[in-house]
């Protein structure tokens, strides 16, 4: 009797451990649905910074750390992005955890505050280095962790990079066809697109959150910003933007850097992109 129960026990056993699936936990939303996409339903998916939270200033609670802490893989961002990350790295004691940013070849806006190196974090927004970088190391890490759908990650990986090389394709042609347009970064979130098509803004305003822009700043703007047409990029400072776009005679923009999960224009990586992409095109008409 004894043997039956032990057998019977041990099938259980067996056949959930056979179904449990590949956990990811990622920083942020948008990560998620990278991985979500290339690991479909052969991976759980989770994230901890809700998209409508500033991930700059968001602090995990306990609860929102159980995903975390039970996830196969945990990804971020780094470059200091996950400033809380040393914090609760005990509950990944012994776990995999990937960083883009150690990826990342000279990030932008690099400082030191005590034995820590931070930089501008939304590099993401680096369409090149997702496409040939973040997104091959991502799913090689996912292959080593679950080599039994190491296959099934490449399929997958093969037809989204497809996708964004033809988002990027796209991106190419609206600065090749605007090389005379300036950009103003109100905060520097899209620093990295300009950088990947080439580009650079011509001033960021706010340098950071809790910077607000003195009048040398302006001033700084005014001489830098040289282009007769440009557009100001804005998140959510509506009002600063419309003013500096008037003082420099250009327009605004608003584009996303988060998505959404509510929103089915930036519910995912490649339509943040393309919403983003058709905001710049439909500011210049």
């Amino acid at each position: 009797m004894r043997r039956i129960v032990f057998l019977i026990l041990s099938f259980f056993l067996l056949t959930g451990t056979a179904n449990a699936k590949f956990t990811v936990n990622t920083s942020l939303y948008i990560i998620s649905t990278i991985v979500k996409y290339i690991g479909k339903d052969r991976v759980e998916v989770s994230y901890i910074v809700p998209p409508s939270s500033n991930p700059h200033l968001f602090s995990p609670t306990p609860r929102s750390l159980g995903n975390f802490e039970d996830a196969t893989l945990f990804i971020g961002v780094g470059c200091g992005l996950e400033f809380w990350f040393d914090r609760v790295s005990y509950l990944r004691k012994g776990k995999p955890n990937l960083f883009l940013c150690d990826f990342y070849k000279n990030p932008l806006g690099v400082f030191r505050l005590g034995k820590k190196i931070y930089a501008n974090p939304h590099i993401w927004f680096d369409l090149t280095f997702m496409k040939s970088v973040a997104i091959p190391k991502i799913v090689k890490e996912m292959c080593r962790l679950d080599v039994k759908d190491c296959n099934f990650f490449k399929i997958r990986e093969h037809k989204f990079v497809e996708q964004l090389g033809k988002i990027i394709a796209k991106y190419k042609s609206f600065f090749k066809n605007h090389r005379d347009l300036c950009f103003v970064d109100v905060k520097p979130a899209f620093e990295y697109l300009f950088k990947s098509m080439g580009r650079s803004s011509c001033g960021v305003v706010k340098k950071d959150e809790s910077s607000m822009p003195r009048l040398g700043d302006l001033k700084g703007l005014l001489k830098s910003c040289r282009c007769r047409s440009g557009l100001v990029v804005y998140i959510q400072d509506f009002h600063m933007a419309k003013s500096i776009a008037h003082l420099l005679g250009y327009k605004s923009v608003f584009l996303n850097p988060l998505g959404n999960n509510e929103d089915e224009r930036l519910n995912g990586y490649l339509k943040l992109l393309v919403f983003n992409l058709e905001q710049l095109e439909r500011a210049v008409r």
